[in-house]
Parts: structure tokens; sequence; C-alpha cells
């Protein structure tokens, strides 16, 4: 049995909830980080260039789990802080139906870098979010677009010409 690290000298014992008889995972595998270029979710992603405009629309409905959040957190920061430095960046939730607060938590510190960097964000359709954004007073802070078009749009548009 495994020492607890947070309850020293308490034994832990692990099991599987499913199965209890079933081996549990290894957990090298189950605790693995995501790397932004995790070949297994590339798919989640399809990222697109509009002129100076990153244009990242997700393939997957749920943004629940740690995984994915982890997922799209180290994908849209590279995308800010790697190479590509992009400084005009639309997030296209059309697909997502759900998301949780790790979403949200994301999508704020990404526009606090985006801000530290010069660049601008702008959520697309974001439905699935904007419940949480409402909740955490945060809909006054990121600007939102009914559609990437018009998310493109408002990008295109000069700071300052509302």
């Amino acid at each position: 049995m495994p020492v607890d690290r947070f309850w020293p000298g308490r034994q832990t014992l692990r099991v599987n909830a499913a199965d209890p008889a079933a081996p549990l995972p290894d957990p090298s595998r189950v605790a693995a980080p995501v790397t932004p270029h995790d070949p297994e979710r590339e798919d989640d992603l399809t990222i697109r260039q509009q002129g100076d405009v990153t244009v990242v629309r997700f393939n997957t409905d749920n943004l629940l789990g740690m995984r994915d959040a982890q997922f799209m957190n180290d994908r849209l920061r590279a995308l800010v802080i790697g190479p590509t430095q992009a400084r005009k960046l639309v997030i296209d939730f059309a697909g997502v139906r759900f998301a949780g607060s790790s979403t949200l938590g994301i999508v704020l510190a990404l526009h606090r870098t985006m801000q530290e960097h010069g660049g601008r964000l702008v959520l697309a359709a974001a439905d699935a979010i904007l419940p949480l954004l409402k909740l955490a007073k945060a809909d006054a802070i990121v600007t939102i677009a009914p559609s990437a078009g018009a998310a493109i749009g408002i990008l295109n548009d000069p700071p300052g010409d509302d």
C-alpha cells in the first residue's frame, strides 16, 4: 500500500471504484501532462489564420474535463507566447456545449496574457461559457461576439472604435 503524503504514517488503499478487483491504471500515464503537440489530441482544435487574426475552433463539445482544460491551456498559451505570437485571437466556442470553471480560468488568464503581450482576445459563440462569465462578472472584461466572423470584424477594427 502507498503511504499517503497528506497524512504521514497513514496507509492509503487505492481501488478502482468501477471494479475493485481490476488493476489500477499506470499513474505515470494518468498524471502525464498534455503537451501542446499531443498527436492524440490534434483533432480537438482547428487553428486557422484569417489575415492577421488567429481563429481557434474546438472540435469537441465537452470542455469539462481537466485533461481537456490543460490541453486547451497549453495550446492557447503556445499560440500567444510561442513562435507564432498571435496578437489577434478568436476562440470559437460554436461546437462546445459544456464548459466549466477550469475553462473560465483559462480564458481569463489568456485574456490577461494577451493584454500583457499587446494582443486582443474575442470569444465567439460563447453560449457554453457565458453563464460562468456572467457569474464571475467577467462578461464586462472579455469581448464576446455572436460568431467567429463577427469576432474577426471586431479585431480588425482599431481599438476604441466602438
